[in-house]
């Protein structure tokens, strides 16, 4: 499944909403969050992978953090924060690829 989770101007380091219309969905459910930027032309990079860090309270209030070309949700608020080498520019989007629910496998 593929989701929209932020559109046009995405900043660094900024907590920000998820995008009008995004389900919930934990962390667990992430295959891969890419950043496409708007800007059109040289660098810098139109397209970014982004590690997916863990949420905690104390790296989600650092201003610094996370790391470059990382991310970090934040579900019970319904937002993400990033840092990335990608332009923030309008036309930008952040999309996630999730496991659809219930594909999941339980190993025992």
């Amino acid at each position: 499944m593929l989701i929209i989770v932020g559109r046009d101007a995405i900043a660094d380091f900024a907590q920000t909403a998820y995008a009008a219309g995004v389900p919930d969905f934990e962390e667990a459910d992430i295959l891969l969050v890419t950043h496409v930027s708007g800007l059109t032309g040289a660098p810098p990079p139109a397209t970014v992978d982004y590690t997916v860090d863990p949420y905690n309270a104390t790296d989600w209030a650092d201003g610094e953090k996370p790391a470059v070309e990382h991310i970090m949700f934040n579900a019970g608020a319904r937002q993400f924060k990033i840092a990335s080498t990608v332009a923030p520019d309008v036309g930008s989007l952040l999309l996630v690829v999730m496991r659809p629910k219930g594909a999941r496998v339980k190993v025992s």
